[in-house]
Parts: structure tokens; C-alpha cells; sequence
């Protein structure tokens, strides 16, 4: 990766993911009303998103992510949350990045906590994922366009004041560097 609008956007994509490169694992303690507003297609009202709530963090998963993303089996939403550095999510996710990576994440999906495999299956996603065509996350990332790479990445907007401006920071830093490596794997 050598073009500094990616570099910069590849770096705050996985900042903001990760809440700043502190957490590899899917924050799920959610109060039923941000639930409610994070995921209005998956919860009919605040008494629905409260019922779950009160499941816990595997009901609250099972609810967003049960029945997608590959996930096709009881427990699944739960078992393939979100982790890494781009928080990958879902059993085809998972098995796509394990395959590529030669590592078995549908027996070990913790695995994906562990900085180096974090980082292997953020590069992978990146890389692999919607890398060409119409949707290319890369594309979008060299035209520095924040929205639609977020959009890619996290399903929507999620947090995309943040983006942008971490985008712009790291922009701001790799070109002002010159110390900086000019190379990424």
C-alpha cells in the first residue's frame, strides 16, 4: 500500500474500529435505546431492544447478527462478533480470513484478539473485501472518500465525524513525514 490516501484511511478505519487500537472484541453492553438507534431494522420498538437488553450480550448479538453474514447456526451472531482491527463479523467472514490466513477462526474465533491476527485480518479484509468493481473499498480510499469506505466497512455511517477526521490527521502526517515508511505490506 503506498498511496498515502489509503494509507491514511486504512489507519483510521482501524483507529476508529478499535476505539483507537485499545479493543480487539465487539463492545456489546448496549442501554436498549442506543441499541434501538444503532439497529432500527433489527428491533421493533424500546420495549423490544429492553427485552434483549435484559438476554444479555449473546441475546443482543444473536439479534443483530443472527441469520447473516454467514451466520446460519443457533449461536453464531453471538460466536462471530465482532473483533480485530477492522472488527470483522460473521462465520463468512471468518471463514474466508481463517482460509486466507491459514488459520481455523470458525473452531477459534478469539484467535482474532490476538494483536498479530488483528492486524492480519484487517489487512485481509481490506485487501480481499469489495477490493474491486464498483465498490472498491480501495478506490474509495485513494479518492479519500471517508463515507463510502465507512460505509464498507461498518454497514453504514456509523461514526463517521470521527473517521473523517482521523482520516485527516493521519493524511496530514504521512505526507508531512518524510521519516515515515513509504511502504506498507
Amino acid at each position: 500500500m503506498t498511496d498515502p490516501s489509503e494509507r491514511a484511511m486504512f489507519l483510521a478505519q482501524t483507529a476508529h474500529e478499535s476505539g483507537h487500537f485499545r479493543s480487539v472484541r465487539e463492545n456489546l453492553r448496549y442501554r436498549s435505546a442506543r441499541l434501538l438507534a444503532m439497529f432500527p431494522r433489527r428491533f421493533t420498538s424500546l420495549a423490544d431492544a429492553t427485552a434483549v437488553c435484559e438476554g444479555g450480550e449473546a441475546a443482543i448479538a444473536e439479534r443483530i447478527y443472527g441469520g447473516r453474514l454467514g451466520n446460519t447456526l443457533s449461536g453464531d451472531g453471538a460466536r462471530f462478533i465482532g473483533r480485530g482491527y477492522l472488527q470483522i463479523t460473521g462465520r463468512d467472514n471468518y471463514r474466508r480470513a481463517g482460509r486466507a490466513l491459514g488459520l481455523d477462526l470458525l473452531a477459534h474465533p478469539e484467535m482474532v484478539e490476538i494483536p498479530e491476527v488483528a492486524i492480519a485480518t484487517a489487512w485481509w479484509y481490506w485487501s480481499e473485501r469489495h477490493s474491486s468493481g464498483s465498490n472498491s473499498l480501495r478506490g474509495f480510499a485513494q479518492a479519500g472518500d471517508v463515507r463510502r469506505v465507512t460505509a464498507l466497512i461498518n454497514g453504514g455511517n456509523n461514526g463517521l465525524a470521527e473517521r473523517e477526521r482521523l482520516y485527516r490527521h493521519y493524511f496530514n502526517r504521512i505526507v508531512s513525514e518524510p521519516t515515515l515508511p513509504t511502504r506498507l505490506p
